[in-house]
């Protein structure tokens, strides 16, 4: 019979800061989120070798992951009136590539740190209807490279999409009517 007789162990502390206070009239808010790892280990089953992924884009099993140090997600906003507008920043220290969880030796380039911002702003036009918009990867920042191997592989172009933003400045608008 199939059985899953492998484990993992993870540990760290997320650690949040949120302030608002009235300015210009209107209201602030700053929050901040951080996530650090201590870390994150696995086994396939309980006769092999953990593997410490901690610091690497390498998850569960070998699954891709991002198992950083630490993360930082920040999100400014001011309301006032039936407006609001906002900043949120993303940051992703560097890190190692997958391959480095089970050799630390490899020649494959970490991938580099990455920030990422983001505008949104809404308007409550009645208590029936609003309108929300904004702009993603406000200044078109280019993917992270990972699985770079100089003289090894080509993959000059690759990038992990669930870290990092692949397709590059986009708008959005959205409506909500409620009856």
């Amino acid at each position: 019979p199939y059985q899953n007789l492998g484990g993992m162990e993870t540990a760290g502390v997320d650690v949040t800061f949120d302030w608002g206070f009235e300015a210009l009239g209107g209201n602030m808010h700053f929050n901040s989120v951080v996530n650090f790892l201590d870390y994150f280990r696995d086994q396939a089953d309980p006769k092999a070798a953990k593997i410490d992924r901690t610091g690497t884009l390498s998850g569960l099993n070998g699954s891709p992951g991002g198992n950083y140090d630490y993360r930082i997600y920040t999100t400014l906003s001011y309301a006032r009136g039936d407006w609001t507008v906002g900043l949120r920043n993303t940051y992703l220290p560097a890190i190692h590539d997958a391959a480095y969880a089970t050799n630390p030796a490899t020649t494959i380039r970490d991938a580099d740190s990455y920030t990422n911002f983001a505008l949104f702003g809404s308007y409550m036009y009645n208590k029936h209807v609003s309108v929300r918009g904004g702009v993603d990867n406000l200044f078109d920042k280019d993917p992270v490279i990972v699985g770079y191997n100089p003289g090894v592989t080509n993959a000059k172009g690759s990038t992990n999409p669930g870290f990092y933003d692949p397709i590059g400045r986009r708008y959005y608008v959205g409506f909500d009517i409620n009856f």
